[in-house]
């Protein structure tokens, strides 16, 4: 009995000796202090080693540096940093190397790492402004080059613009107004164009024919008649496209503007209307030649306009004049000729006012919505407001009341103008009576100007309404959100037997 309490006692026993024995024998301490001295070693002497490769790798940056290698110099700053060494002044050393790359961004943020802990280095701490100034101008020259090439363009002016293609001239090669909508750069050529050049061959042959050709009368009158057809089709089809076209590339340019850091202008900018602005170009430029261009505040061309049409067109039709009265027929025909290119000079001189006005006008406008739209403006709008429906402006626009379309789309300037002038022309249109030719030939020239501002309005209320909302309102962001979705097609499809659905993205 007590050898079997003996050998449970020694069972025990026996291993905790054991165990007591590895953990703290007093033999064992000299051996373990001797690992963690011996590791000490090795690891100061790792630290001495980067220590020196960084020291190495700084002094080499450092003569690099001063060669102007500022490459290479990068690449010996950048082995400093990884030998994990505390050595603060290498950031001052990587931020100039940016700062002489042109990335003046990562120039800033390496700065400002040293400077926490160098807070006292008054040449970096003064230089980060200037060069965060740089910055902004880089972005800005940036944002310049890339920029969309989308433009404001007010629907009415691009209307008017497809006037040009009744001009004589203008008449063989149409689609102004497309080619005013279209945006900045964008090169290509309107079905307007192409459709009034072949009218002018169709018309160019038709009088071929009829000058060497007999008995083929109904051949060159067909060519006339599709001459005709073909010219009249490609105004139509520039006057009522174009303020679509102004309009799409107006809206373009309003999203661009809302989500870009676009230049602005430190002065608060004046909404100018192409419709006031015409106006005053037709009737005041009568009075004063460039008075377009002083409204849209153009006033250097204004006044060259001022000096140069007097002097030239008057000249013109003066010695046009004296030479006219001339006793002699020949001289008098020459002066009649001359009278009529003096006002043929004037009259370039009156469309020069009043399209290059209206050119100037959108420029301002497209100012004036960039401070409206941006968010970095000090100007931007704050409140967002109901929107219009551009079907809505259209049914209003056909109102037998001139403007009506323009006021519910809240381009009140137009609409006003569109008011005032159809108001007067219809005044003035039952105010004549039909005594000769000429007032009967006035008398319906103030009715085609009353139906022009109705026409004016129908044409242009549906893209003011649209451009209403896109600087009004968020349903332009709304639509933009819509087209991207609209490049995911899910579809079904079978694989391997099995029905399945397939999802697609159209880059």
């Amino acid at each position: 009995m007590r050898v079997i309490i003996f050998l449970i006692i020694a069972l025990y026993i026996v291993p905790y000796f054991n165990y007591a024995a590895i953990v703290n024998p007093d033999s064992n301490t000299i051996v373990v202090q001797s690992i963690e001295n011996k590791n000490i070693n090795e690891i100061n002497k790792l630290k001495k080693e980067l220590y020196q490769k960084a020291l190495t790798s700084y002094k080499q940056g450092l003569a690099y540096e001063k060669e102007g290698n500022y490459k290479k110099a990068f690449l010996e700053y950048q082995k400093v940093l990884q030998t994990k060494i505390k050595y603060p002044q290498i950031y001052k050393r990587i931020g100039m190397c940016y700062y002489y790359f042109g990335n003046y961004e990562y120039a800033i943020k390496y700065f400002q790492e040293y400077l926490k802990y160098f807070p006292n280095d008054n040449n970096i701490k003064n230089y980060i402004p200037k060069l965060q100034q740089q910055l902004k101008f880089k972005e800005i020259k940036y944002l310049e080059s890339t920029a969309p090439t989308a433009e404001f363009k007010s629907p009415l002016s691009a209307v008017l613009f497809s006037h040009i293609d009744l001009l004589p001239p203008a008449i063989c090669y149409q689609g102004y107004g497309n080619f005013y909508s279209r945006n900045r750069g964008q090169s290509w050529l309107p079905v307007s164009s192409s459709m009034s050049l072949l009218g002018t061959f169709a018309f160019a042959g038709g009088v071929a024919l009829q000058l060497n050709s007999k008995n083929l009368d109904p051949l060159f009158y067909s060519l006339y008649s599709f001459g005709a057809y073909l010219i009249s089709s490609a105004f139509i089809f520039d006057l009522f496209s174009s303020p679509f076209i102004a309009t799409e590339s107006t809206e373009n340019f309003i999203y661009h503007a809302k989500t870009n850091n676009v230049k602005l202008q430190e002065q608060k900018v004046d909404y100018k209307d192409p419709a006031l602005t015409g106006l005053i170009s037709i009737i005041g430029g009568s009075i004063i030649p460039g008075a377009g261009h002083f409204f849209a505040g153009d006033n250097d061309t204004a006044i060259k306009l001022l000096v140069i049409t007097p002097l030239i067109a008057g000249t013109t039709c003066g010695v046009g004049l004296v030479l006219k009265n001339n006793e002699d027929p020949d001289t008098a025909k020459i002066g009649e000729y001359v009278l009529w290119g003096g006002l043929g000079v004037y009259s370039i001189m009156r469309l020069i006012d009043f399209y290059g006005s209206l050119l100037h006008c959108d420029k301002i406008s497209e100012e004036y919505y960039k401070q409206l739209v941006n968010p970095n403006s000090k100007f931007v709008l704050k409140e967002k407001k109901q929107e219009k429906e551009p079907w809505i402006a259209f049914l209003i626009s056909l109102l037998p009341i001139p403007g009506s379309g323009n006021f519910y789309a809240e381009n009140y300037w137009t609409a006003g103008t569109l008011a005032g002038t159809g108001l007067a022309s219809a005044i003035t249109y039952f105010s004549i009576t039909e005594s000769n030719d000429t007032t009967k030939i006035l008398k319906y020239t103030f009715l085609g100007i009353t139906c022009l501002t109705k026409l004016y309005d129908i044409l242009s209320a549906p893209g003011y309404a649209t451009i209403f909302n896109a600087v009004y309102t968020d349903k332009l962001e709304k639509e933009k959100s819509l087209k991207k979705s609209d490049n995911i097609f899910i579809y079904p499809t079978l694989f391997s037997n099995n029905l399945g659905i397939s999802i697609s993205y159209k880059f």
